[in-house]
């Protein structure tokens, strides 16, 4: 799980970096004229949107796991409790 966070992590920072390498080159105007905002628009919510979709995923990674996950050994151990206890009033019973 931690190798997981520490990679979204670090792909989150490099999609920051680019927006705001992409944002920089277009305020010096390194683009010209040839760029429209429309296009413009378009390439920083790409990225944007990848920034989102990371961000959940880091969040869901830190939040901890799923609680459907925790109720199976509960099972388990109930499972074999009433194993036990069949046992032991079947063994007394004979």
């Amino acid at each position: 799980m931690d190798a997981d966070k520490r990679k979204i992590e670090a792909q989150l920072k490099g999609d920051r970096r680019a927006a705001e390498a992409f944002a920089e080159r277009l305020r010096t105007g390194q683009y010209g004229a040839g760029i429209t905002r429309a296009s413009t628009e378009k390439v920083l919510g790409e990225i944007l949107a990848e920034i989102r979709t990371l961000e959940e995923q880091l969040k869901k990674l830190e939040s901890g796991p799923d609680s459907t996950i925790l109720i199976w050994p509960f099972i388990f151990l109930l499972g074999l409790a009433l194993m036990a206890i069949w046992i032991a009033i079947r063994g007394f019973s004979a």
